[in-house]
């Protein structure tokens, strides 16, 4: 099977081209930088460019069966990275008529917000409020489209290497989080790549936490 990652350098989204290639896949890379990437294997293609270059990202597309975008931006102020670049992605998509889509968000975005504990919802609304609202509004236009779409929602992101002790849970089937729990980038990863296979997702989004953080 061959999928794109797409920030395929940064923390989160080399993890997830590692962690791919370890599983078989047929991996693409979308990066701005290639030298961000420094991975040479037999299942790897890099493309390098923005994703304003629509018809070069959708090149890169070609015969994917599906997308993991690990888009983030370290901005706190004034922030419309996602905005502007998610709907840059899902016109490539549809020009290379890809459907599935595994979207990295956060916990706190969006209906998640309702479900965290207080002190987490203070640190939404004050240090990560136009991070969290630039998310929001970029994946409420995804309804508008048919993409095949799953939503991951980790809590707190570190980088901790992989563990058993993180579960996975249906943001329907939680009742609390405690949002400023701590979660390893590659278990995220791992949740991304689980999606891929697991058509039950589709249309889902999915907490990622460590154990004893969800109720």
């Amino acid at each position: 099977m061959k999928i794109a990652v797409i920030g395929a350098s940064g923390q989160t989204g080399r993890l997830v081209v590692e962690q791919a290639l370890a599983r078989g896949f047929e991996v693409v890379a979308f990066v701005r930088e290639r030298s961000r990437l420094p991975l040479q294997q037999a299942n790897l293609t890099v493309f390098e460019g923005t994703l304003q270059q629509t018809s070069h990202l959708a090149k890169a597309l070609q015969g994917c069966s599906a997308v993991l975008c690990c888009l983030g931006t370290h901005r706190l102020r004034k922030v419309r990275f996602m905005q502007v670049h998610l709907p840059l992605l899902v016109q490539a998509m549809a020009l290379a008529a890809v459907q599935r889509l595994i979207l990295l968000s956060a916990f706190g975005v969006g209906q998640s917000y309702a479900k965290a504990n207080g002190l987490a919802k203070l640190a939404y609304r004050t240090l990560v409020k136009s991070v969290y609202q630039d998310k929001a509004l970029s994946e409420q236009a995804l309804a508008n489209t048919d993409l095949a779409t799953t939503v991951v929602l980790p809590t707190v992101l570190n980088l901790a290497p992989l563990s058993d002790q993180v579960v996975v849970t249906p943001l329907t089937q939680v009742a609390a989080v405690n949002g400023l729990a701590k979660v390893g980038r590659a278990n995220v990863a791992k949740a991304m790549l689980d999606c891929v296979t697991d058509k039950q997702s589709i249309g889902q989004q999915l907490v990622v936490a460590p154990v004893g953080a969800v109720r």
